[in-house]
């Protein structure tokens, strides 16, 4: 039987879903880091920080729903007609949510260069894409390993926010030993 590669046709077919996300992103990101402050002759250091959020928000329901095609029947038959590997699904989300994410990053960029705000807000920048990173890899994860839109959220909120849990974990047995040790610090 001949292996077929269709990583490239769901690929472009993934990306072109996402055509009505960018349009609504576009538009948001442009209004609050560009139209808001300019009607409002505020800082506009805040309303890029609040865009930058966004992009997060943005981020992490577009990946979130990549995978709930359950629920559409036009999405769930033309899946179905492919069979696709989960490694490559995996792989086709975290591409398409990179072009995605990339895209917002421009927008952002695009807004910081129209106002001259200053080129230390640039420095967010290479804290921020790491994160962004992570959170890709994780809810495309979640959300093919679910299919489902709210356990994907859960999933990723949880894996997310797991080093932080296990940390709390050691500093409580630690501050058991603490107590129960004497001379324990």
């Amino acid at each position: 039987m001949e292996k077929k590669n269709n990583f490239m046709p769901l690929l472009i077919y993934s990306i072109k879903e996402k055509k009505n996300w960018l349009l609504l992103s576009t538009v948001i990101i442009f209004v609050t880091t560009l139209l808001i402050p300019y009607i409002l002759r505020a800082d506009t250091e805040f309303f890029i920080m609040f865009g930058i959020f966004e992009m997060f928000a943005l981020v992490f329901i577009n990946c979130l729903v990549d995978d709930s095609f359950l629920h559409n029947e036009a999405k769930l038959t033309y899946y179905m007609s492919k069979p696709v590997p989960l490694g490559r699904k995996i792989g086709i989300n975290i591409v398409t949510n990179t072009v995605f994410t990339l895209y917002l990053l421009v927008l952002i960029l695009v807004s910081v260069f129209l106002q001259d705000v200053d080129n230390e807000i640039l420095k967010v920048f290479k804290m921020l894409i790491p994160w962004l990173m992570a959170i890709i890899l994780l809810s495309s994860l979640s959300s093919v390993l679910s299919g489902n839109t709210l356990m994907a959220g859960a999933m990723t909120i949880f894996n997310f926010c797991l080093p932080l849990i296990i940390l709390l974990v050691i500093m409580f047995i630690f501050s058991i030993l603490e107590n129960v040790v004497t001379g324990f610090s």
